[in-house]
């Protein structure tokens, strides 16, 4: 499966914008049989990339609050409204979720020890306990998040943290959904993280096709 996925977007020593994606992002779902292309900030025609290169798949990565580069907020705005279009299965993780909550009308708050910490996450939606189980551990690597005051309405919840915290959300019409966590990362479940990014490349679960 070719999936696309969108990098971070920071300023150089030299003032100058640089696009980057940690490799272990790549890495990590090539395990799962996934070829990744990365996609540039600012690409004159991000259409072609999605008309010319059979992607199958979108995952929004991490890094960057919203608002720190408009380049990359226009760019994955803009591949999100492509996704939809062409029915692409869409995962977010971390950054990715918060923006695509973001991008359909929801907001982020200020959440306290969530940082470089493990934290139990209890899956909150019958179709997924089914799936995965009650409970497991997450990574834990983000300052904002979103709680139900800020969490758009066309989305469904199906994982929290025990504060409260969303930590997956999924859209009931669209392919999409988003995980607040790193599976690429050390995690201490990893085989929840495996099943998945394997859901997402199956195209199960929240990504069957509607």
């Amino acid at each position: 499966m070719l999936i696309a996925i969108s990098q971070r977007n920071d300023k150089n020593q030299y003032g100058i914008f640089v696009d980057s994606l940690e490799s272990n992002y790549v890495e990590y779902l090539e395990r799962f049989g996934a070829s990744v292309i990365p996609i540039p900030n600012s690409p004159r025609n991000l259409e072609s990339y999605f008309e010319e290169i059979p992607i199958q798949g979108l995952v929004l990565s991490g890094g960057n609050d919203i608002g720190d580069s408009e380049l990359r907020d226009n760019l994955e705005r803009k591949m999100l409204e492509l996704a939809i279009e062409k029915k692409l299965p869409v995962l977010g993780i971390c950054r990715g979720m918060q923006f695509i909550n973001d991008y359909f009308g929801g907001k982020l708050e200020k959440v306290q020890k969530h940082v470089g910490v493990d934290h139990k996450v209890e899956f909150s939606d019958d179709k997924i306990k089914e799936f995965f189980g009650e409970t497991f551990k997450t990574n834990s690597y983000h300052d904002y998040g979103i709680n139900d005051s800020g969490l758009s309405p066309e989305f469904r919840v199906f994982a929290r943290a025990s504060d409260g915290v969303i930590e997956g959300l999924y859209h009931p019409k669209y392919c999409i959904a988003g995980i607040q966590w790193h599976p690429e990362r050390d995690s201490p479940d990893k085989k929840i993280n495996a099943k998945i990014i394997n859901a997402f490349l199956d195209r199960e679960l929240y990504w069957k096709p509607k």
